[in-house]
């Protein structure tokens, strides 16, 4: 991949150990799926190993999908539903299909959104694929709408953050491969409030405008920059 190379260099670790801040970073123990999964184990350290156990297969299953981002350029339904297969295998039932249930989106333990009814997510994700490959819009700004449609929609039962931030690179990447070490996890993980907080007006105000200029300013800029003043010190270590 063109520009690549040369950004490798800045790292000393292998392609892997990269790939390693993609991991989600919630506490598996605390996610509703596991819960729900394990509510008739009361035994932490039971708890704790399952909880490892998923771990080891979410770190796996990471590494491996993206390995994969820059294999196909194909933008598309099929694609996006293989993607969610690779992130959740060996860990949902249904990896790779569309959630079947509704589902409430909850915040510090309150619910904040409610999900739209499982019967329009194949048509509301074909709408956004089709608009992703047929308008003439800034593939930037379509890569940013792609993220909060996709976190809109939240059509997996698990899994739909790490697919999100997972399409939001892998359409950023059509612009400049180098968008595959934009250091998305731990930029979000820095800005959660003000991330929480652009999604919820976007979906209040039915209007995605909050949320682009916050993955604009915030995940992009911060994301870049960042990357650029490493390479700046990679090569003054050099000399």
């Amino acid at each position: 991949m063109l520009y690549l190379e040369e950004i490798k260099e800045m790292a000393s670790g292998s392609t892997n150990a990269n790939l390693i801040k993609y991991i989600p970073i919630k506490n598996r123990r605390e996610c509703p799926v596991f819960i729900e999964k394990h509510k008739n184990i009361t035994s932490p350290t039971q708890l704790n190993e399952i909880a490892n156990q998923r771990f080891r297969i979410e770190e796996i299953n990471t590494q491996n999908a993206y390995k994969l981002i820059d294999q196909s350029n194909i933008l598309s339904v099929d694609a996006f539903l293989a993607s969610h297969k690779q992130f959740m295998s060996n860990l949902l039932n249904n990896a790779g299909e569309y959630r079947k249930a509704d589902m409430n989106i909850r915040f510090r333990k309150k619910s904040i959104y409610t999900a739209p009814p499982a019967i329009f997510i194949p048509a509301m994700i074909s709408t956004l694929f089709n608009f992703l490959n047929n308008t003439e819009e800034c593939l930037i700004i379509k890569s940013c709408v792609l993220y909060n449609q996709i976190g809109l929609v939240h059509p997996f039962s698990d899994g739909n953050g790490r697919v999100q931030r997972y399409w939001f690179l892998k359409s950023l990447m059509e612009v400049n491969p180098i968008f595959y070490y934009l250091p998305i996890e731990r930029i979000l993980k820095q800005n959660h409030i003000k991330h929480i907080q652009a999604l919820r007006l976007s979906n209040i105000s039915d209007d995605a405008t909050p949320i682009i200029e916050m993955m604009l300013e915030t995940v992009i800029y911060q994301g870049l920059k960042s990357l650029f003043e490493t390479k700046a010190y990679a090569t003054t270590c050099k000399v």
